[in-house]
């Protein structure tokens, strides 16, 4: 696949791992922006530092996961 900087819904959602909420631990909040929030959270499974980001229901979400994955 060819990078355009642009991310589709679609092709994002077939190649992301769904991660059951009742997997992260130790949830903290760490900022909030124009798109949403994000925490920090640890994994159970991986054993890691993951980043949770939770995009606002009114902003377009092809936008979004452009700001938050092509950077």
């Amino acid at each position: 696949m060819e990078h355009t900087g642009c991310v589709n819904i679609c092709s994002l959602t077939s190649t992301l791992p769904v991660i059951p909420y009742r997997k992260l631990t130790d949830l903290h909040y760490l900022s909030k922006g124009g798109f949403g929030t994000v925490f920090r959270a640890q994994h159970s499974d991986w054993r890691t530092t993951v980043a949770v980001k939770c995009l606002k229901l009114d902003s377009p979400v092809d936008v979004c996961l452009n700001a938050f994955l092509v950077t």
